[in-house]
């Protein structure tokens, strides 16, 4: 379970989803009692079991909005096939507004399964993801070792790092066409999708300088920009590598 919901400062009117497996989220939740781990008073935390048949249909009833903007994070996920993965990216695409952003990691084994070579698993992978409505970039390890100034340790499991943009709008846009437009600047929201998919809405205006964690993925907000930063270490050091 993540435990960034009770240890972060969360903007005001901040609203947290857990989507997480529901045994995995009881067992931690109890251990967070015992300690007496809370959740900051300016967010409201709700967890739905990944386990749902329908988690579009339950976010909503819980309180999630489609129009406003969103940050999705995927880490961690245990997929079981491209199938799953697929099923994830269209609940995403279906909630997300056009330009919000989609990053984390996808296990190697999904796309070696699929294709043979480096140069076919990124057209491959550029096809999947804008199968979906998503622009992807794909961040290279070596590259996230030079900008933190770190040694590139030798490791064939390595999963894939990825940066992808929504490009098309999302199901409640369509319905509401202006609605979007206006909630922009009526209140600050954040969601928290954990366990290995996270996402969170913000309104860039309102926040002050703020880092979250993420394990491998780092975000600094600053005014009106988001930073994203992809670790090789579960230190917390954080290097700006990407202006998203």
């Amino acid at each position: 379970m993540d435990t960034r919901p009770y240890r972060l400062n969360w903007p005001r009117s901040t609203l947290i989803f857990d989507i997480s497996p529901e045994k995995v989220f009881t067992a931690a939740s109890l251990k967070l009692k015992e300690v007496g781990a809370k959740t900051g008073r300016s967010c409201l935390f709700i967890h739905i079991p990944s386990e749902s048949s329908d988690i579009e249909v339950i976010m909503r009833k819980k309180g999630f909005k489609g129009t406003r903007p969103s940050f999705w994070v995927l880490q961690g996920l245990p997929l079981l096939n491209l199938v799953s993965f697929k099923e994830i990216l269209n609940v995403v695409s279906n909630l997300a507004i056009k330009g919000c952003l989609l990053l984390g990691e996808l296990p190697s084994w999904l796309s070696e399964t699929e294709v043979s070579s480096k140069s076919t698993q990124n057209q491959w992978i550029d096809n999947l993801f804008m199968s979906h409505g998503f622009q992807v970039n794909m961040i290279q390890y070596d590259q996230v070792a030079r900008d933190f100034r770190k040694e590139l340790k030798e490791d064939g499991n390595r999963n894939i790092l990825f940066v992808a943009e929504q490009l098309r709008y999302s199901d409640d846009q369509v319905k509401h066409p202006t609605s979007s437009i206006m909630i922009l600047y009526c209140q600050n929201t954040v969601v928290l999708f954990s366990f290995f998919l996270a996402s969170f809405f913000m309104i860039m205006n309102f926040l002050p300088i703020s880092r979250y964690h993420y394990a491998y993925v780092e975000f600094l907000i600053k005014e009106d920009k988001i930073y994203a930063c992809f670790s090789t270490k579960h230190d917390g050091n954080c290097v700006e590598l990407h202006d998203c």
